[in-house]
Formats: structure tokens, C-alpha cells, sequence
């Protein structure tokens, strides 16, 4: 057998595989692999590991245990076990426990221990990797560092009913359940969910995030309808909307496999925003027939929960107050009732209630005192963390002979694309040095390396400015030194190179500072135009904008335009592929123009919609009876706000139909 583990050692890199041979087994993984934290020992315990999450096929004499870290060992034949910790446990293999052992050193193992001969294993199915941020848990080195979710840096305050609330969703009995959680930048989305993962760890659950690069990675694989899960599992995807058709396509395969209460999956999709009625929630949840209605099933609740802001002044005090503690200031909040007029200040801030408003706020005070810090605005308090950022990695290039505005200049790159692995960031400084003519700003790799200490990533890489408000102010104010042509440059070059990334980056920077600086909206339009020719990157662009910034909602509205515009020619050519996307952006421009008040417009738009739907509704209405239901409901709501009366003719024959549905549903349709 030893041709077999050498080919397998000649053939995917990071593979163990120790074959001891045994009668007619075959593997197939459905990728659990469990990768030991970069900052960690490689004997580090399952609490210092992150987990992929798959399932495990074998049949014939086998029992095989898959994983990797450090020990895998395998079972007595007939048995199949996958445990967190990569033990098995005597009882459940009726009390028969093999000893073989397999030492693993690196990143990206997989380990297959099997007895017998005629064994067949198969590595190409689906696996997803999970992450808990181990890496970033290490103490905090700066101000900024305080501010990261992932520090941990001062206890979670004013969120019990909320982790109540989730812990009740995650124990529910359940197969499969889906929950979207949205609020405010700073409001503690990340460090909630971050808390949610590690108390079900702590109950023996496989639970962590889902990066974008791993999510895109799992997207790629071949039959994702054959990822399985072996035991309850939690998934965090954090910024869903820029997911939002892949989440669709890997939703509808979890909706034919409803799994079970013994091994649940819960996945809990993270976002600031989430309209049922239009973009990236319909994008998920609304597209598709049949398909749209499965995965609204796996929905609970059918809508968004929204995290609410910290309305018990006694909560901001005690943020504020914990925040000045562990920065080692001697400055303290008030007492309750000691200065009425912090009090009453602290109560009425609208930016007091997000967790890390004040937070940094505590930052600032720390500097400054009290009475400054409460005038300031939300985008002020950003502004300021982010230049004693920017003042920080000056020092550090100063100390390094690197060109400090040059390096902040790529630590705003690095941000705009989500961070960087450390051979793509080195390309980027010396394609940004050539187009900024910096060539003495400093060698590409002794760029990487100063920046990799002061934000480093797992293998040499450059990680991303955190938190997201403050990394936007900090690319807002580094870039503000380049000349408007210069600066539109160095957004296409990020385009070419993270698009997706950049895209979302800049949507949320445009969203927390378009009413102070317009440069974020002039960065938008420079993607649409690069962007004009491709109607689904138009589409998957249109999904992310939200819906309660006005100047975002004007861009949103002018980019359905130019969708539409594409849409229409692709129904002349493919009627029957395209006609229910012309129907469904008719209907989020119409939703749109209605936020901006151009109602003769949105009526017009809502109209032409179910104009558009209804002969495939007629045709197959159970498939398309939600998206009529919904398109109807909102030509009756602009009808009515322009004061005019529906088109009876056009409605009639959709009524009845509805009205057939609800009174005889089909066979087929779901429970």
C-alpha cells in the first residue's frame, strides 16, 4: 500500500493519508477538515482549531475517523465516527478502539486512517471551513485595537435578551434554520455572533465564520448538494448581501435536505440592512418558483431581526466607563444623577446607542475630556481614530525607512479589498508605486512586512483596518491626499484586483459618510461605469445598495435604470430566461422611485410588472404565485398613492388564479 500513500503525497498537497488497508471500504469526504488557528501550536486543543464542516460516507468493513490537527484514529470495522476533538469515544463503537495515530504538521490537512484492502477514497466533495478569529483574539497593541469585536476587549453589555433570543433559535428543534440579523454599523453584530459561537462550542456544537474567501471557495466546488454536516453545526456569514446569489443557490440545495433535530444547522446571515420587498433579500430568498418558496421555509423568523440600540443609559455608561478601564485611563463617567447634564447628553445622543460609538467616544474622552467628545458627530469620532491610526503607521514606516503616507496609503488598499494575501499585496505596492510615482516609497516586501506587523493576516498577509467605520474614515483620509483624477485611478486598479470586496467596502463607506463627504458616491459611479456593460454585475451591485441612505437610494435608482435598459434587450433575444427578472427589477424601480417620491413613475414601473409576470404566472401559478402576490400588492400601493384606480382587466384573471391557489393548493406546493 505504500504506492497508495505516495500518491496521494505526490498529489494534493497537505494530505495525509495512512493506509493500513481493509476490506472493500469506501470513503467519501465531504471535506471535514479542521485546520489548527495560524497563531496556535500544531498540537493545539479543538478550542485553538478551526473546524470544516462536512460529512462522512463509508461502506464495506471500515470504521474511519477524517480530520486534521493533530491525532486522528481510527475505529473498529463498521463504524464511522467524526468528533470534534478527533477522539472517539468507546461507547459509541461498542467499546472496541483502535490506537493508530497521525502527527501533522501544517495548514490544510486531511487525515485518512483505514484497515484493509480494496479501499476506494475520494477527496473532491464539498467541505466548508470555519473560523472562530482566534488569530485576531491576541491583546490589543493600539487604541484601535480596543475597538475590534474580536478583541473582546470589555464585556458584551446590553445584549442578554438578544443572545437569549438566538440561543432559543439555535436549540429549537430543527433540522435546518436560517436567521438574518441586521443593524447599524457598531452595533455589535460581529461580537454577538462572536459570542453565540463560542457558547455553542462550549456545547459541543461546530460553530464559526464563514470568510468571503473561504464562501467563494466553497461556492466553486462541484455538487454542493453533497456538503453534509455530522453534528449540530452554527455558520456565521457576516456582510450577506455581497453573497447574496451564491447564499441563493447553495440555499435551495439545503432545502431538499432538511437535515435533522439530531445534528441541526443553523446559519445566521449578518448585515446592516435587509429589505424583504427588494434587493439582496429577494436576491436570496425571492427568486425562483417553487425553489424561493423552500428556502423561506428554512427562515425563522420569515423576516429580518433587527439589533436594537442600547436605549438604558446605564448600559452606554457602563460601555463608556469599561472602555476607559481598559484603555488605563484615570478619567470616569459620572455617576448616574452626579452631573445632570452628562446625563441628559448621554440619553439623547442618537450615536450613543450603538456599542461602538462610544467606545470610541471613551477613546477620545481619554484625550480630550468629556465635554468635546459629546458635541462631536459619529463621523467625527471616526475621523479621529482613524488619523491616530494613520499617525501610528507613519511612526512604524519612519522606524522602518518605509514612506509613511505611502504605507497608509496601501494599508487603504488593503482595506478597500477586505485584506490581502502577502504575494497579491506586494503586486499591488509596486503596480501603485508605478502609477503614483513612488518607486522610493520602499521595497514591496519591506512595505508587506511593516504593514503585516502593524495588521497582519494569517500566512504574511495584510489584514483589513478594523472595525468597518473607522477602516472607512481611514481610507477616506489617506486617499483625500491623492488629486480626484489620482484617486478614481487607484479605485480602478483596487476594482480590477478585489471586486466584489471593493464594491461592498465602498457602498458601506459611501452609506456611513456621503452626508459629509462626497468622494465615496464619486468612487460608486466610477464602478458603475466599469461595470455598465455586465448586467449581472449591475444586478449584484443593485443588491447591496441600501435603502435608507437618500444619496444611495438615488444611485440605486439609476442603476435599476440602466439594468432595465439591458434587461430589455436580453428578453427581444431570450423571452422565457429573462421576462421574470425584467418583471423583478421593474418592481424594485418601482419600490425605489416611490422612496424618492416620483410616484407616477413608480406606479408606471408597478404596473408594467405584473404586466410583464403575468403570463408566466397564468401559465405555472403555483411557481410564481409569491412574486405575484408581491408585485400586486405594490401596483395597489402606488395606485392608491397617485390616487388612481387599478387596472381591473389586467388584475382580474391574476385574482381569480390566487384565489384558486389558496383554495386548492397544489400537491406539490410546501408544507
Amino acid at each position: 500500500m505504500e504506492e497508495v500513500a505516495q500518491f496521494f503525497a505526490d498529489h494534493w498537497l497537505g494530505l495525509a493519508a495512512l493506509v493500513v488497508g481493509v476490506p472493500g471500504a469506501l470513503l467519501a469526504i465531504r471535506g471535514l477538515r479542521r485546520r489548527r488557528d495560524e497563531s496556535k501550536p500544531a498540537s493545539a486543543t479543538t478550542a485553538d482549531t478551526e473546524v470544516s464542516v462536512a460529512s462522512i460516507q463509508a461502506t464495506g468493513g471500515s470504521a474511519v475517523n477524517v480530520g486534521s490537527g493533530t491525532q486522528a484514529t481510527a475505529s473498529a470495522p463498521g463504524a464511522v465516527a467524526v468528533g470534534r476533538d478527533l477522539h472517539i469515544h468507546e461507547a459509541a463503537l461498542g467499546g472496541v478502539v483502535a490506537a493508530q495515530r497521525a502527527d501533522v504538521h501544517g495548514r490544510d490537512n486531511v487525515v485518512i486512517q483505514i484497515e484493509g484492502d480494496g479501499n476506494t477514497v475520494l477527496v473532491h466533495l464539498p467541505h466548508l471551513t470555519l473560523t472562530r478569529y482566534l488569530a485576531r483574539r491576541a491583546p490589543p497593541v493600539s487604541d484601535i485595537g480596543l475597538l475590534s469585536p474580536y478583541a473582546l476587549s470589555i464585556p458584551m453589555v446590553g445584549r442578554d435578551p438578544m443572545m437569549a433570543a438566538l440561543q432559543r433559535w439555535q436549540a429549537a428543534a430543527q433540522g435546518v434554520s436560517i436567521r438574518v440579523l441586521t443593524g447599524r454599523a457598531g452595533s455589535g453584530k460581529t461580537r454577538l455572533a462572536l459570542e453565540l459561537c463560542d457558547a455553542a462550542v462550549d456545547q459541543g456544537w461546530d460553530a464559526g465564520f464563514v470568510t468571503h474567501r473561504e464562501l467563494v471557495r466553497f461556492g466553486a466546488q462541484q455538487n454542493l448538494a453533497a456538503w453534509g454536516w455530522q453534528q449540530p453545526t452554527l455558520l456565521v456569514i457576516d456582510y450577506a448581501a455581497a453573497h447574496s446569489r451564491l447564499l441563493h443557490e447553495w440555499f435551495v440545495e439545503l432545502s431538499t435536505d432538511r437535515g435533522t433535530t439530531a445534528h441541526p444547522l443553523r446559519i445566521l446571515l449578518l448585515e446592516r440592512h435587509a429589505d424583504p420587498a427588494g434587493g439582496w433579500w429577494e436576491s436570496v430568498f425571492g427568486i425562483g418558483g417553487w425553489d424561493a418558496q423552500y428556502v423561506r421555509q428554512l427562515l425563522d423568523p420569515p423576516g429580518p431581526v433587527v439589533l436594537p440600540s442600547l436605549a438604558d443609559p446605564d448600559d452606554r455608561r457602563r460601555v463608556f466607563t469599561t472602555l476607559l478601564e481598559r484603555h488605563g485611563s484615570n478619567l470616569r463617567a459620572p455617576d448616574a444623577g452626579a452631573d445632570p447634564t452628562f446625563d441628559q447628553r448621554l440619553a439623547e445622543l442618537t450615536w450613543a446607542g450603538e456599542p461602538l460609538l462610544l467606545m470610541m467616544a471613551a477613546l477620545v474622552a481619554a484625550e480630550r475630556g468629556f465635554a468635546s467628545v459629546l458635541s462631536l458627530a459619529r463621523t467625527d469620532l471616526a475621523f479621529e481614530i482613524a488619523r491616530r491610526e494613520m499617525s501610528r503607521l507613519e511612526r512604524l514606516a519612519n522606524d522602518r525607512d518605509v514612506d509613511g503616507h505611502f504605507l497608509c496609503h496601501m494599508a487603504a488598499y488593503a482595506t478597500l479589498c477586505q485584506g490581502l494575501g502577502r504575494d497579491e499585496f506586494e503586486e499591488a505596492v509596486a503596480e501603485e508605486q508605478t502609477a503614483l510615482r513612488r518607486s522610493s516609497a520602499g521595497d514591496p516586501a519591506r512595505v508587506a512586512e511593516v504593514l503585516h506587523d502593524a495588521w497582519p493576516a494569517a500566512d504574511g498577509g495584510i489584514e483589513s483596518v478594523r472595525p468597518d467605520m473607522v477602516a472607512e474614515a481611514l481610507v477616506l483620509e489617506a486617499w483625500a491626499r491623492l488629486s480626484p483624477q489620482t484617486n478614481l485611478g487607484a479605485i480602478e486598479r483596487a476594482v480590477h484586483r478585489g471586486r466584489s470586496q471593493v464594491v461592498a467596502t465602498i457602498i458601506r463607506t459611501a452609506q456611513d459618510y456621503a452626508s459629509v463627504r462626497t468622494v465615496p458616491l464619486e468612487w460608486l459611479d466610477r464602478v458603475v461605469k466599469l461595470e455598465e456593460g455586465d448586467v449581472s454585475a449591475l444586478m449584484r451591485l443593485s443588491d447591496l445598495l441600501p435603502e435608507t441612505t437618500l444619496v444611495l437610494r438615488e444611485r440605486a435608482a439609476t442603476i435599476t435604470f440602466t439594468i432595465l435598459e439591458r434587461l430589455r434587450v436580453l428578453v427581444t433575444a431570450h423571452p422565457d430566461t429573462f421576462q421574470p427578472n425584467l418583471a423583478s427589477t421593474l418592481n424594485n424601480l418601482g419600490c425605489r422611485l416611490s422612496a424618492l417620491g416620483r410616484r407616477q413613475e413608480a406606479l408606471a414601473a408597478a404596473q408594467e410588472a405584473v404586466e410583464v409576470l403575468s403570463p408566466r404566472f397564468l401559465d405555472h401559478p403555483a411557481a410564481f404565485a409569491d412574486w405575484m402576490r408581491t408585485m400586486v400588492r405594490n401596483y395597489l400601493e402606488r395606485s392608491k398613492q397617485c390616487a388612481r384606480e387599478p387596472n381591473t382587466t389586467l388584475l382580474t384573471p391574476i385574482v381569480t388564479a390566487l384565489e384558486v391557489l389558496t383554495a386548492e393548493p397544489d400537491e406539490n406546493e410546501p408544507d
